[in-house]
């Protein structure tokens, strides 16, 4: 879901929470977060980027925090599957009104 509050006749500020799921396969565990992230991101941005069509976004700055399940074949962490939760929250200034 978004907020958005307008500034002034021309900008307004929207801040943005968005929960994607994304499955990934991987080999260590610093491997599979950037998976996540790479693919929870776009979602997020595409939900953000469809509230305001009309209006031309100037900076959206988002932070995903991730929370990651993981089952391993090895103690080692050689081979993995991991499901994760991202929660994702933007804010963007647009130059037009919403």
């Amino acid at each position: 879901f978004c907020v958005c509050l307008s500034v002034c006749r021309s900008v307004s500020v929207c801040v943005c929470l968005s929960v994607c799921l994304s499955f990934s396969l991987s080999v260590c565990l610093s491997a599979f977060l950037s998976v996540c992230l790479s693919v929870c991101l776009p979602l997020c941005l595409s939900v953000f980027l469809s509230v305001c069509l009309s209006g031309r976004w100037i900076v959206c700055v988002c932070v995903c925090v991730c929370v990651c399940v993981c089952v391993c074949l090895s103690a080692c962490v050689y081979m993995c599957v991991c499901v994760c939760v991202c929660v994702c929250v933007c804010v963007c200034v647009v130059l037009q009104h919403c």
